[in-house]
């Protein structure tokens, strides 16, 4: 029993002590944005982020040929790994087909919640 309250205080104490933590912004050169025009910004970012799609799946889906020439000379790694089906597509880093739409999610996320504090 006195371990139980020993275990209740200490994690009550770990999760008032976090909330200072949690408010912190990582960065003091980070902007969040407060108006109209910064959300707009957000979503006009067309050129990086909600202007992109997924390609992998069509790439790997077997629906079209690539002749041998063509396939080498494809820019990505990535790309030539996925049209044959290697073990690891992802060889040197970040895939984009991955965390391409978990961006465009988390700042669809951000104009949204701060359109609702508007």
């Amino acid at each position: 029993m006195k371990n139980t309250i020993y275990l209740l205080f200490l994690i009550g104490f770990v999760i008032v002590s976090c909330q200072d933590f949690l408010s912190e912004k990582p960065s003091l050169g980070l902007v969040v944005p407060s108006n109209l025009d910064d959300f707009e910004a957000i979503l006009n970012n067309d050129h990086q982020i909600f202007n992109q799609t997924p390609a992998i799946g069509e790439i790997a889906s077997g629906d079209y040929f690539i002749p041998l020439q063509h396939w080498q000379s494809l820019r990505l790694e990535w790309e030539r790994q996925a049209y044959i089906w290697a073990e690891d597509v992802n060889q040197n880093g970040e895939l984009p087909d991955w965390s391409t739409p978990f961006q465009q999610v988390f700042y669809a996320n951000i104009v949204l919640d701060g359109l609702s504090d508007l």
